[in-house]
């Protein structure tokens, strides 16, 4: 099972962004917001709130994503283009897995 992030799956750039956050639908809970749009293709982008001080903590929060993304990237629906952003840096490892897949699980029945 190939478990790696393509370059060409990473969703990049200022204009992309915009159009998700005008014409996606959110998904929120406490430690994670999930913003989707169907698209020709699947990519995905993990960002973390400025809010959240230290530099350190928002890469860490990145990490966890990536991870979460990496070992379960078979329950992310395809043709999507899908941006995780942390919101908490109170929460542990499995925390927020289950808040991620909870709300991909809630992308999937739409």
């Amino acid at each position: 099972m190939n478990n790696n992030l393509p370059k060409n799956n990473i969703l990049r750039g200022k204009k992309e962004f915009n159009k998700i956050f005008s014409g996606g639908k959110y998904i929120k809970n406490k430690n994670i917001t999930i913003i989707y749009l169907n698209a020709d293709q699947f990519r995905i982008a993990f960002t973390v709130s400025k809010r959240i001080k230290g530099a350190v903590c928002r890469n860490r929060i990145k990490r966890r994503l990536r991870e979460i993304y990496r070992t379960h990237k078979s329950y992310f629906p395809d043709n999507t283009h899908i941006i995780l952003m942390g919101k908490s840096s109170e929460c542990d490892f499995q925390t927020l897995r289950r808040d991620v897949l909870s709300a991909v699980a809630k992308i999937n029945k739409q």
